[in-house]
């Protein structure tokens, strides 16, 4: 039996682009996405890009932590990151975010994340706290929060006043 569930595993399956003549249904096949969202998104950015995009989205993401000022600072984040041997990198996009490289281990266990100085959330996420960029004493409504990132960033944003 483990001769034969090491052969299946061994064999290697066709690509999509292999098979499909057509290389918009084998590039939806290969990301798994609806037909139509690759062949709009390759109309907007061509075939190449389109590629490379489906490519991108297989990818596992990083890791992105997101410094709750009124708790902590970034500096005080990295050193707790360093202390405990974990690699990572600032951000580019966002001056208030760890990216964390692969195998960090479990950021849960970590005194900094249980005492609510860093949250787990993804880069796409902060970036639209920052675009609203709510000022203290404003009313912002966030109509899809769950689990509630968004919100506590910008909670954090306006320094609880609001």
């Amino acid at each position: 039996m483990r001769a034969i569930a090491r052969a299946v595993e061994s064999q290697t399956l066709p690509r999509a682009r292999d098979v499909y003549q057509d290389p918009l249904r084998a590039m939806a096949i290969e990301g798994n996405m609806p037909d139509k969202v690759v062949a709009d998104v390759c109309q907007q950015i061509g075939a190449e890009a389109c590629q490379a995009w489906v490519e991108a989205t297989m990818q596992e993401p990083l890791t992105t932590l997101r410094v709750h000022h009124l708790k902590s600072s970034v500096q005080a984040v990295e050193q707790a990151l360093q202390q405990h041997g974990i690699r990572y990198d600032l951000s580019t996009l966002c001056p208030d975010v760890i990216v964390l490289q692969t195998g960090a281990g479990a950021i849960e266990r970590l005194s900094v994340f249980q005492q609510g100085h860093i949250a787990v959330q993804d880069t796409a996420a902060i970036l639209v706290g920052q675009l609203l960029s709510p000022q203290a004493g404003e009313w912002v409504l966030d109509a899809c929060a769950a689990p509630g990132g968004k919100s506590c960033q910008l909670a954090d944003t306006m320094h609880d006043e609001g």
